[in-house]
């Protein structure tokens, strides 16, 4: 039996759901979750107000606590001579130890959290939690640069969890440099908000011309959370949206919005 996308304890409300979107991950959520319900989210880049491919089920698990669910599975190209079984199972459980590690990081700071679960059909099909669209993820060589669909082998925590977020579409936010002769060097994305190194999306761990490689302790801000709990939703993320959607463009936008260049508050305004 396929699930719903919309769950409220063991009903199933339709009310929300327009009729062509019946059967359908969400694609715009700008009303508030009851305690208890769950949806499926899919926003593909293309159509991403984020440009960034959204693809978990949420549930509001609590008032303030909210659990969003990814689907991975994992393949071997790094020739590692591993099954798809072992790959799955050696990743489910570092991704699981680097959650679990970090669990108190997934706070905005206003009393909400976040919690991020690897969705199993065997445990979360009968809890009335929606299948998350499935996720392929690369696992590559060592020395290569990870991203949301390819994984360095054994790369360390805090980039996992920063490809974690990518897939609940939140975007890049350091300055990604290109040398561009012996001593010069050029924006690669001139449109990019860059934010404190303290945010979970500033981080990247390789090349000392990009930032967010300090020590400083991460965390979730009110803007992201937003982000990934009223997805798709402009209204909900009119500051968010405005200043990452331009994240990957080579070329500088005509305008950037000042409040972009803040460093933080542009991730803490609604």
């Amino acid at each position: 039996m396929k699930h719903s996308l919309y769950h409220r304890g063991s009903g199933i409300l339709l009310a929300l759901l327009p009729t062509w979107a019946l059967g359908q991950p969400y694609t715009k959520l700008c009303a508030d979750l009851a305690v208890g319900d769950s949806v499926s989210v899919y926003i593909p880049g293309k159509r991403s107000p984020t440009t960034v491919t959204h693809s978990y089920s949420l549930k509001r698990q609590s008032t303030y606590h909210y659990e969003a669910y990814l689907n991975l599975r994992f393949h071997d190209c790094a020739e590692l001579g591993l099954s798809s079984e072992a790959l799955k199972k050696f990743y489910l459980e570092r991704g699981q130890a680097c959650v679990d590690k970090y669990q108190d990081t997934f706070a905005d700071g206003s009393g909400r959290t976040l919690g991020i679960i690897f969705y199993d059909e065997r445990l979360h099909g009968t809890a009335a939690i929606p299948k998350p669209m499935l996720v392929d993820i690369a696992i590559r060589e060592k020395g290569h640069r990870s991203d949301s669909r390819n994984y360095e082998h054994k790369t360390d925590c805090k980039t996992l969890i920063h490809e974690f977020l990518h897939l609940l579409g939140l975007a890049d936010e350091y300055e990604e440099r290109v040398r561009t002769g012996l001593f010069k060097s050029e924006n690669l994305y001139p449109g990019r908000a860059v934010s404190t190194d303290a945010s979970w999306m500033a981080h990247f761990s390789l090349g000392i011309l990009n930032s967010g490689i300090g020590k400083t302790k991460k965390r979730l801000f009110k803007g992201q959370l937003d982000a990934i709990v009223y997805p798709g939703c402009e209204t909900r993320n009119s500051t968010y949206y405005s200043c990452v959607k331009s994240a990957y463009d080579f070329k500088a936008p005509p305008t950037i919005p000042p409040i972009c260049k803040t460093k933080t508050k542009w991730l803490d305004s609604p």
